[in-house]
């Protein structure tokens, strides 16, 4: 889906913080695609590293959509949203377990090796 609208807010109308009854602050992400035909969809959103707190007008966006009485509900496929932190510890333990197969342990990695680390790191 490409996002046509968005609004992030992370305050009520009042500008009062958007809090849960139990205290825990949250954003709400409103968006509207070709599919939500005008309405406006939105999920509160507690992740404050959550990767739709960056999206943009005309971003390319994996959800779905969910009819909840009146409202328009969007969520993210099951594992979907990651944050950018786990997507750079994913991508750093694919480069350690391609270390640990080309070079076998104790082995010193010096700079002739770099085109053979390249050749393998998949990322």
């Amino acid at each position: 889906m490409i996002i046509e609208k968005i609004y992030i807010a992370d305050t009520n109308k009042q500008k009062q913080p958007l809090i849960t009854k139990n205290g825990e602050p949250y954003n709400r992400v409103a968006i509207q695609t070709a599919e939500t035909q005008g309405k406006w969809a939105s999920n509160n959103i507690f992740n404050k590293m959550s990767s739709c707190l960056h999206w943009k007008i005309g971003q390319n966006i994996n959800i779905e959509l969910e009819q909840n009485g009146e409202y328009l509900n969007w969520k993210f496929p099951e594992g979907q949203d990651k944050t950018t932190t786990q997507i750079i510890i994913e991508k750093l333990e694919n480069i350690e377990k391609t270390l640990k197969r080309v070079f076998p342990e104790n082995e010193e990695i010096n700079e002739n090796d770099l085109d053979k680390i390249n050749a393998n790191i998949n990322v």
